[in-house]
């Protein structure tokens, strides 16, 4: 067997390593196999740091598998593997399925673009870093490009697995901020180690300069005087807002302010070399914005993009050439009134997506926004038309393709324990978000995704690499390699079980909630769990339905292949 690579690159080299690891996996280390991988002269790409392209072409075991970027050849290897049979079902160990294949017997030849540019997760929840690097792993043999590592450091998804705070049975492991940090290091050395794109930072950094480390939600730290005059003001007071260092906006209108927070984060790019895609947000929460005189003067989206034209205009002189992310996200929302963006080539843009989970995003309708207020911002529940209406009135200012940051599996997994609505609904907002010019899915989501199934993520790697794909195919094509024999009723199961559970009656808070429609539109009204006898009915039926199939799960727990022995015994344990 010969794998050569005609690129010395460390992300080429490692999809060598992965090649020849799956072809001896298959049973074929002493095949007469001849493969080279190597970068693409002149892929029909616009930019080829960020769009990826890979071409396969393989007669019986010989030819090449090649790539507009480094990570694009991997992503063509782990793509030729599938056509071999082998299956990336979830994160860790037991999570692939390999078949015994003879590759000099197998020809296949693919190429294809990729449906989006920007195709990722970003940390959330209680994780360990062993549940990170299992998901990076994950996430490229699936097909994203891109992991966010939010916070100068993500202490509190940490914090939340190691200090065990809400577990009755684990103590507390006692894991240091430094070691944590270690943690990060590892992580980046593993996005970049398949040539993902490394996304950093967001929330968190304002206070760095005052030498206060946003440590998670159970830290309240006290605001040293020196840093007093730079807070927002907020009620006549400065200090800080809501219990947290998080929370709490300084005062942007103040050259001071937005000098220190770009020497910071030159020093934080000394730091993070690694980065690609640097996000710079304000602080989280909402109503919280400086009230004093100067900043009044204009609104928070003016202040934002002076910091990151001073931001550009810095790493301009540095020479650096990382990307900003801009987001749109609660004041944010709002373009600003006067200030323009000098350098647009710098930017990416986020919007941040509040949507009803129950249905599909709405056609393309166009409506004005409402004007700003100061601090009296209001929640938009469950109306994605309406944040995607702000995105159209950002357009003047940042007409490019942006990134839909969503919140698919950072919660509403949860409503539906089969799996079923959820991923049925991403593979549809895959194809969608083309219409609202959508080049981009940044995921905001818990590193354990995988129990009962990791579908909803398979899906939407899947889906934002190629979204002409069918969902009914590419479902049966995942149970099959999760569950092997007896698939088909491991996935009747799991559909049943997400209609039983009603999942949009048990989002629903309200006795009757009027969902998302547009204006002299049918209203359609769909009623939660509160006064609604159907949903109930289905829920009772959930213990006898799941008694009625554990006697097959329990004939599958003794499976040969480990990716099914432990598919089946997470069903058991699920059903329990």
């Amino acid at each position: 067997m010969k794998i050569s690579v005609s690129n010395d690159n460390e992300a080429i080299r490692y999809a060598k390593d992965e090649l020849e690891k799956y072809i001896k996996l298959m049973g074929c280390s002493e095949v007469n196999a001849d493969i080279t991988l190597k970068l693409l002269e002149n892929p029909d790409v616009e930019d080829v740091f960020f769009d990826d392209l890979f071409e396969i072409n393989i007669q019986n075991g010989k030819g090449y598998i090649a790539g507009s970027n480094p990570r694009s050849v991997l992503f063509g290897v782990y793509e030729y593997l599938k056509s071999c049979g082998c299956r990336f079902i979830r994160p860790g160990k037991d999570g692939d399925f390999i078949p015994q294949f003879d590759i000099s017997n197998h020809s296949f030849k693919r190429t294809h673009k990729a449906s989006m540019r920007f195709r990722g997760q970003m940390i959330e929840g209680a994780v360990s870093v062993e549940h990170t690097l299992d998901s990076v792993d994950f996430m490229a043999k699936n097909g994203y490009n891109s992991f966010f590592i939010q916070f100068v450091h993500p202490y509190g998804f940490y914090r939340r697995w190691y200090e065990h705070q809400y577990s009755k049975t684990k103590q507390n492991e006692n894991i240091s901020f430094a070691e944590m940090e270690e943690f990060t290091y590892r992580i980046e050395k593993a996005i970049k180690k398949r040539g993902m794109l490394l996304h950093n930072l967001g929330h968190g950094f304002f206070f760095e300069p005052f030498g206060l480390r946003h440590y998670g939600p159970n830290t309240k730290p006290t605001l040293p005087e020196e840093a007093k005059p730079y807070v927002a003001m907020v009620d006549g007071k400065r200090d800080i807002h809501g219990g947290s260092i998080n929370y709490t906006q300084l005062c942007y209108s103040n050259p001071k302010v937005r000098k220190m927070l770009v020497e910071y984060l030159l020093q934080y790019m000394q730091e993070r070399p690694l980065t690609d895609i640097l996000h710079i947000y304000f602080a989280d929460a909402a109503n919280n914005h400086c009230e004093c005189d100067e900043c009044r003067k204009l609104i928070p989206s003016d202040y934002y993009i002076m910091l990151l034209n001073e931001l550009d205009e810095a790493f301009t002189q540095k020479g650096l050439d990382t990307k900003i992310l801009l987001l749109m996200y609660v004041d944010l929302l709002w373009p600003p009134l006067k200030t323009k963006i000098k350098n647009p080539d710098r930017f990416v843009s986020c919007a941040a997506i509040s949507r009803d989970y129950n249905s599909r995003l709405p056609e393309k309708k166009t409506r004005k926004i409402p004007e700003y207020v100061l601090n009296n911002y209001n929640p938009f529940r469950g109306e994605a038309k309406t944040t995607i209406d702000f995105v159209e009135a950002w357009k003047p200012h940042f007409d490019k393709p942006f990134i839909a940051m969503t919140y698919d599996m950072y919660a509403d997994h949860f409503y539906d324990p089969g799996h079923f609505q959820i991923s049925a609904r991403i593979a549809q907002d895959m194809k969608d978000w083309h219409m609202y010019n959508g080049n981009g899915i940044l995921d905001c989501q818990t590193m354990r995704y995988g129990f009962p199934t990791a579908l909803p993520n398979a899906v939407e790697a899947a889906f934002s690499m190629d979204n002409a794909l069918d969902f009914e195919t590419f479902t049966n094509d995942y149970f099959e390699g999760a569950y092997g024999k007896d698939w088909e009723k491991a996935k009747a199961y799991l559909k049943e079980i997400t209609n039983l559970f009603s999942p949009c009656s048990l989002r629903l808070s309200e006795d009757i909630v009027v969902q998302d429609t547009d204006e002299n539109a049918d209203v359609d009204i769909q009623k939660s769990y509160i006064g609604n006898p159907e949903a109930q009915a289905r829920l009772k039926q959930v213990a006898a339905f799941v008694d009625s199939f554990m006697p097959t799960v329990e004939n599958h727990l003794n499976e040969q292949n480990p990716c099914h022995k432990i598919s089946w015994e997470y069903l058991k344990y699920h059903g329990e």
